[in-house]
């Protein structure tokens, strides 16, 4: 099982009362194995360098697919984001 774990914020607009920003403070990928009942780490999936989310598996379970990005201060440098 792989998920994201992410802190995330809310901002509101006052230019347009209808626009809503959400972004990640950090966020990262956790595998837990659960034959094994354990947490599985890794620097690619956790780490402050970068952003990483949006997990998934392959259909047979084999590979891990997920979206990484450039760890930037946020708010103030939410357009630099560029997930992969």
């Amino acid at each position: 099982m792989a998920f994201s774990v992410n802190e995330t914020r809310q901002s509101f607009h006052q230019n347009d009362r209808n626009r809503v920003e959400v972004f990640d403070l950090q966020s990262d990928v956790l595998i837990y194995d659960v034959e094994k009942h354990e947490a599985v780490t890794t620097g690619r999936l956790f780490s402050k360098e970068a952003f990483e989310t949006f997990s998934t598996f392959s259909p047979d379970g084999r590979i891990l697919y997920f979206c990484s990005a450039a760890a930037r201060d946020m708010p103030k440098n939410f357009k630099e984001i560029r997930y992969s």
